[in-house]
């Protein structure tokens, strides 16, 4: 995380990634963990973002793609503060105007 500082990136979190990440930690990893999230910019989901997150959902389904909730409104949030999202499910973000990249790579 330190080169993401040094390049100028600005790595951070919205609600639902803090959620979901939550979800699957022990408790006796939450202080290390803990101290990792301090450090990310936190990125609230405005009303707008939801808004959006939920027009496009309806859209992708109308073509026959689904879009869960989760990840819908993770975009939503990332497209508004211009971050790149970074994950381990790619295909998961079908949005031609997201910019997404795989963390394994």
């Amino acid at each position: 995380m330190r080169e993401a500082y040094v390049r100028g990136d600005h790595p951070g979190v919205c609600s639902i990634v803090v959620c979901e990440f939550e979800t699957g930690l022990l408790a006796g990893d939450r202080p290390g963990w803990e101290q990792l999230l301090r450090r990310l910019w936190f990125w609230p989901t405005s009303l707008q973002a939801a808004q959006r997150a939920g027009q496009e959902r309806f859209a992708f389904a109308r073509r026959g793609v689904h879009i869960a909730v989760t990840d819908a409104l993770i975009a939503a949030v990332a497209r508004e503060v211009g971050a790149v999202l970074v994950t381990d499910d790619v295909k998961d973000f079908p949005q031609p105007d997201l910019q997404v990249v795989s963390w394994r790579t």
